[in-house]
């Protein structure tokens, strides 16, 4: 079985042509995959802004956020350990570990996705007991509720994401990871819109959603069962059976994997914690809508950030550990990757400046109000830029309570300073208190990765 798992698996593991790869080259193509996430982003949310009111589509930004923030959620942290555990298994060509570990994520998800059914399917019985009797009508609920039915696809999107990004070629996970739930949502959404005429509400938002997760992961079940059938098959037969020695792995996965949960838990629920502060405190709905306009494009910059680094990712562990001169590599990677990400992100922040007008009219002429948050939220993005890889350093080396540490002090941060900003200015406030949050999160980060690897996430400091 282990021949055959290595015959099937070969592709996974980590070659020296990784290494020598150029990192400009690197930083270049996945920028340009950030890129073209960022397009099929802002068209999807547009197309979607244009053929709905602003204050739906403002309930569709808050419900995709809790989706994404419980679909990560439901995985306890197995996606983001997979890149520290899953790629070290797989550089070590230790495929019968690697096997096993397939075998507890799969597990996990299983457990996670039989309660969150079962207690959507007893949430939806009262619901329809409210509606049935007349006391609530189930058309009225917030959008949040139909999205949670789709947590589960969507948990598993993020697993099979990460499995695509612990091989070598890392740019088909970097496709799925950044954008390929909005180029299956574009593609899905013009016929909808052009061909069957249909017209968006909460219950036919939610069918097109069902429609693009389930489309999304079966399209990186079929790309990984192809490339890693044996592995797979291993791994299923594997789940209701457990040995000592999966226990005693199973220790350490978990004990790394629950740090890192609350630290990814966190760091969502802050990306998203002025959207649901301004839903909850600002009584135009509208606005609401408006400034998540604001949030999409802004994210050009998240989308771009997050993609120059990402093929640094899977090598931060095995780095580390190979002593000065793995460090001294990181070090060279980090600081090139860092170049880049200054010149083309500034370059970014400008061009948007400058054409603020017509990509916000793109929404719709409404949404020409989140001029200025937009330019303060670029601002925040910007700052962020700074310490772009200071978590994944953090995390892939085992100092998850420092970046927990952080988090705590930026959320704290966005909860007071977003509570009063908005109360005094609406979605400009919001955009304020993001901002402050930010560089909370950067000087942070930035102190402690010094202090604990002794590495520059800033090139200077």
């Amino acid at each position: 079985m282990k021949k055959i798992m290595q015959k099937w698996c070969g592709f996974f593991l980590f070659s020296d042509h990784l290494f020598k790869e150029s990192s400009y080259k690197s930083s270049l193509i996945l920028f340009s995959l950030g890129l073209a996430g960022f397009f099929f982003k802002f068209f999807f949310n547009a197309f979607l802004a244009r053929h709905m009111s602003s204050a739906l589509y403002g309930d569709f930004s808050v419900a995709i956020s809790v989706f994404n923030i419980v679909s990560a959620y439901m995985l306890f942290g197995t996606a983001s350990s997979s890149l520290r555990f899953f790629s070290g298994y797989l550089k070590k060509n230790q495929l019968d570990i690697a096997s096993k570990y397939l075998t507890w994520n799969l597990r996990i998800v299983l457990v996670s996705s039989f309660f969150s059914l079962l207690l959507l399917a007893l949430f939806t019985i009262c619901v329809l007991g409210l509606h049935l009797f007349h006391i609530h009508d189930i058309r009225e609920y917030h959008l949040v509720v139909y999205f949670l039915w789709l947590t589960p696809i969507g948990a598993l999107s993020v697993l099979f994401t990460t499995y695509l990004l612990c091989h070598q070629k890392i740019y088909l996970g970097t496709f799925f990871g950044l954008f390929g739930f909005y180029f299956f949502g574009f593609v899905l959404l013009i016929p909808v819109i052009f061909i069957f005429n249909i017209k968006l509400h909460s219950e036919s938002l939610w069918l097109f959603m069902l429609a693009v997760v389930v489309v999304a992961v079966l399209t990186q079940f079929l790309i990984l069962y192809v490339r890693m059938r044996a592995m797979f098959l291993d791994s299923i037969s594997r789940i209701f059976s457990r040995t000592a020695e999966d226990m005693m792995y199973e220790k350490e996965w978990w004990k790394v994997s629950l740090r890192l949960i609350l630290n990814q838990l966190v760091f969502l629920i802050i990306t998203a914690l002025d959207l649901f502060l301004l839903e909850i405190i600002d009584p135009s709905k509208e606005i609401v809508g408006c400034y998540a306009a604001a949030l999409t494009v802004s994210g050009i910059i998240w989308i771009t950030q997050q993609s120059i680094f990402q093929f640094i990712s899977p090598m931060i562990a095995p780095l580390i550990e190979s002593g000065i001169a793995g460090k001294e590599k990181l070090q060279a990677l980090i600081n090139k990757g860092q170049m880049a990400n200054y010149i083309l992100n500034g370059i970014l922040i400008l061009l948007v400046v400058i054409f603020t007008d017509p990509i916000l009219k793109f929404f719709g002429p409404e949404y020409i109000v989140a001029k200025i948050p937009l330019w303060i939220l670029l601002g925040a993005t910007f700052v962020a830029v700074i310490s772009t890889c200071a978590p994944k350093l953090l995390a892939f080396t085992g100092n998850e309570g420092c970046l927990l540490y952080v988090s705590a002090y930026q959320i704290i941060t966005m909860i007071i300073a977003g509570i009063v900003l908005i109360h005094l200015y609406s979605a400009t406030g919001a955009a304020f208190a993001a901002l402050l949050t930010w560089f909370v999160r950067t000087i942070g980060s930035i102190y402690f990765v010094r202090k604990k690897l002794g590495i520059k996430v800033a090139i200077l400091f």
